[in-house]
């Protein structure tokens, strides 16, 4: 160490609150950039684990295809691991307690990537043993040893016509298939006697059953009939799925006789890929992703800079007269640039191991203290915790040594150019010019003569003053940025996958408006399992007619986004949205109890009962191949708009009216069309004005299409809600003028992710909040401490203790709203930016986070007004001849 290095060391020694408060300012840089590193590792794999648990491990399948395409996939070089089952048939239940058993020949891989483990027993060995699931060893009593047999057939149902009025099929392998009535044609494949060996839990493979439950033997002595599922691994996951996505369709084309677009599909691992960085084209959710996390990094970087930069610059203030000095005795420009650098490095050395480990420590402790509340909430099977890879500790460190190297170079170029004359004098230290120093008549008249010599004061130090001006304006361009990226990405969450979708639901169809809905709906209500529920009803789309409008009757948002999408449709080959310039708009109608509408709409929104009266929500949620969009009243209608419809000949006829306008749909609607399917209005209405609806109807003799849900919004169950729905839907099958059906919310994993990115943006502002309060109170604070001396001045000629307390006081706000009036516009333009770069995938208009800009002001003046008192007691401490008499050395 030579004596420029000892120098700066006692320097930082004789500063240790200055010295203390850039290191901390420096470890919370650095912490939170560990933090959104680790933080978005840890969540990345927790969704990654969890779509495994859930989904599987695959990337890629093939449903219901030939054996040809099968063996094909198992010889392709680009796949890694290839899971075959193969669906050697059903088996009819003989007592009909449930629709059967359908049995699959699969692969060791198999169990593998869909995630079938077994519980009880051995997996199969050969083709005369079977695993079955634990859904049906308890249907059917079967347990390991038993010996089973199974009269297997193939089954098909009608698809459609020919052209010719001919029917024709697709075979069905019990996955959504029908129960035995429903099944159009059978053919005998034979009898099979097995031995059970093992009961499996389904892991993955259990979508899509709940009428026929499978079984699994061997993979060898396969029927040549039987229609094979293929689950497959890339070798190296990429882009490249897409291609090996397009290479099966041509496949199963060519080789598969019973191919049929609309029953054998193809499906990638969506959630999966998406966590590894894989997204289908034509959607920008990955860049907007990218986007924002470089926005986030950037501002964290942009303080880090700030805060050292700003700290150097004050430490070169308070050296100037040492480095004359040393300048005076031989120093050369090298060896004085080495004391600025030399303070980064020495703050760097402690700075970033404290914040890599400070980052990972938090993240440590906070990540397992809510896993438990996570896994409750959102039901997930995977618990969350700190996972880091050396990789983004490595880059946090990175990007930290890169700020402290970039904010301590302009500073050590200064220092480099301090001559003795200079350092003597306090050369570019105050700069007093007539117009610099011109104050007001305003600020006279509002601060008084004590206000105007604040003002005058702050301007003395041109240099330092504008210091300390960037450095607060930067921090509120910091909060407003982080206030933004909150704003925008809840935004588009809710525009993705809607605001509290329900985690289950049953509907039931009527078309006799003189039905009584209440026995129903007290028996939906009442399922094992259900929980707290809510009612709705209404008529769905396209039951409701349907009239043309031009680009013309559109707002210009909404033209201008369904234009660009038309035209990349038009680039991917397929149709346009519009249809010869004039876009289909169709109304669905959605009915809430009354209470739930009175609580939504307004209880001043009065609805007629004589016609159908509504709501029209003014919002449209459109996406459109992976695009989003919010478009605000895109057909510009008003209240007392109205439509007759007419279903047909004896069926609904009516006309509905626009009472009020809102703008957001009620929670739980599932708001987002798809845009080539025209344009949804979206009305909403209450039940009495519904059932008069269907009170007219009946009086008039009409029939139509309309139908009741029931939204278990808190299940107490779900496993047993889940199975309790399976059920009603099954005795629901053969009756008249009616239809069943329930689901459960596959929207779940992905809300569970825009919750967690909603967390993750609160608490980037939180930790930015602190980074910024850190830097103000190190500016303001250091600021006032050199000009101890000029205070002292003034208290020698008079200024009264409460007048210089006043006058410091005034100091604080005068920055402050300097600050504001530089940092508001260029916060805005960063604004702007933000919504650039999310409208890549999800529209909107243009609009701002008020509660941002009140954010921003609060911490500037409260953390600008706490640091003068600091500073201001301080100050107080000292009197006049020790304060004159201080020196730097």
């Amino acid at each position: 160490m030579n004596v420029i290095h000892s120098l700066t060391l006692a320097q930082m020694r004789a500063k240790p609150r200055r010295t203390l408060t850039t290191l901390i300012g420096v470890a919370l840089s650095v912490a939170m950039l560990t933090a959104v590193f680790a933080g978005a590792d840890s969540f990345l794999d927790l969704m990654r684990r969890e779509a495994v648990a859930t989904l599987g491990s695959w990337h890629g399948q093939v449903s219901n295809t030939s054996g040809a395409v099968a063996q094909a996939l198992a010889e392709d070089d680009r796949l890694n691991q290839v899971a075959l089952a193969a669906n050697w048939g059903l088996d009819p239940a003989e007592d009909g307690s449930f629709a059967g058993t359908s049995l699959f020949g699969v692969n060791d891989a198999f169990y593998e990537l869909l995630g079938v483990e077994c519980v009880e027993g051995a997996l199969p060995e050969n083709s005369r043993q079977l695993a079955i699931s634990s859904e049906l060893a308890h249907l059917t009593g079967w347990t390991v040893g038993s010996q089973v047999t199974l009269d297997l057939v193939r089954a098909w149902s009608v698809s459609g016509l020919e052209a010719d009025g001919t029917p024709f099929y697709h075979a069905e392998t019990g996955q959504w298939s029908p129960s035995p009535t429903g099944l159009d044609h059978t053919e005998e494949v034979g009898s099979a006697r097995f031995t059970v060996t093992g009961v499996v839990e389904m892991g993955a493979f259990d979508n899509g059953f709940g009428v026929w439950w499978p079984c699994f033997t061997t993979l060898d002595s396969a029927p040549a009939s039987s229609r094979w599922n293929v689950y497959f691994t890339m070798g190296t996951l990429s882009n490249e799925i897409w291609n090996v996505m397009d290479d099966i369709a041509a496949l199963q084309q060519s080789q598969d006789p019973e191919y049929d677009a609309g029953y054998n599909g193809r499906a990638t691992n969506r959630s999966l890929l998406l966590y590894a960085g894989v997204d289908e084209e034509g959607s920008w959710l990955l860049t907007a992703f990218y986007s924002l996390m470089g926005v986030v990094l950037a501002v964290i970087l942009i303080g880090a800079v700030s805060l050292a930069r700003n700290a150097f610059s004050i430490s070169l203030a308070e050296r100037t007269r040492m480095l004359g000095m040393l300048a005076s005795v031989g120093a050369t420009r090298a060896q004085k640039r080495q004391s600025v650098l030399f303070e980064a490095l020495l703050l760097g050395l402690a700075g970033i191991p404290l914040g890599l480990a400070a980052g990972c420590a938090g993240m440590a402790v906070t990540l397992p203290l809510v896993s438990t509340q996570v896994q409750e909430l959102f039901r997930f099977h995977v618990p969350l915790y700190l996972s880091v890879r050396p990789l983004p500790l490595l880059g946090a460190a990175a990007l930290a040594a890169l700020a402290l190297l970039v904010s301590a170079l302009q500073p050590a170029f200064r220092a480099s150019r301090v001559s003795p004359i200079d350092a003597i004098r306090g050369a570019g230290e105050v700069r007093l010019r007539p117009r610099d120093l011109r104050i007001g008549g305003i600020t006279r008249r509002l601060f008084g003569f004590t206000g105007a010599l604040a003002l005058k004061n702050c301007k003395r130090s041109r240099g330092r003053y504008r210091s300390i001006v960037f450095s607060l304006a930067l921090s509120v361009v910091m909060l407003l940025a982080a206030s933004g990226l909150s704003y925008y990405v809840d935004q588009s969450v809710a525009m993705r996958y809607g605001r509290d979708i329900p985690p289950a639901h049953a509907t039931v169809g009527l078309s006799d408006p003189a039905v009584d809905p209440a026995p129903l709906l007290e028996e939906m209500q009442s399922l094992p399992g259900a929980g707290t529920c809510q009612i709705t009803g209404g008529i769905d789309v396209g039951m409701m007619g349907s009239w043309q409008v031009s680009e013309q009757d559109l707002s210009a948002e909404a033209r201008r986004w369904l234009t660009e999408r038309s035209e990349y449709r038009v680039q991917m080959g397929l149709e346009p949205l519009a249809s010869e310039g004039a876009y289909t708009v169709q109304p669905t109608l959605l009915v809430l109890e009354d209470e739930d509408f009175a609580a939504w709409a307004g209880r001043d929104v009065t609805l007629r009962t004589n016609l159908l009266d509504c709501v029209l929500v003014t919002d449209n949620y459109l996406a459109d191949l992976g695009s989003f969009a919010q478009l605000k009243n895109a057909l510009r209608i008003e209240a007392g708009f109205s439509q007759t419809f007419d279903q047909g000949e004896g069926r609904f006829a009516d006309t509905w009216r626009v009472a009020s306008l809102a703008a957001e749909a009620p929670a739980n609607s599932g708001d987002t069309t798809l845009a080539g399917d025209g344009l949804t209005v979206q009305l909403v209405t209450s039940r009495t004005v519904f059932e008069a609806f269907l009170a007219r109807q009946a009086a008039a003799g009409r029939t139509g299409s309309y139908f009741w849900t029931v939204l278990y919004t808190d299940a107490e169950d779900p496993v047993q809600l889940q199975e309790s729905l399976l059920e009603w839907v099954g005795e629901g099958d053969g009756q008249e003028n009616s239809y069943r059906s329930a689901g459960v919310s596959d929207m779940s994993s992905m809300q569970s992710f825009a919750f967690l990115l909603r967390v993750f943006c609160g608490g980037f502002v939180v930790l930015l909040c602190l980074v910024c309060a850190a830097n103000i109170h190190n500016t303001v604070t250091t600021g006032f401490e050199l000009r101890a001396r000029e205070y002292a001045m003034l208290r020698s000629v008079g200024v009264t203790p409460g007048g210089f307390a006043r006058m410091l006081r005034l100091e604080s706000l005068f920055y402050g709203i300097k600050a504001l009036c530089w940092g508001l516009p260029v916060g805005l333009a960063v604004l702007v930016a933000e919504h650039r770069a999310i409208n890549l995938n999800f529209y909107s208009a243009f609009s701002v986070p008020v509660w941002g800009f009140v954010l921003a002001a609060a911490v500037v003046f409260g953390v600008c007004g706490l640091s003068g008192w600091a500073a201001r007691r301080r100050l107080a401490r000292q009197t006049i001849v020790e304060a004159i008499h201080t020196t730097v050395l």
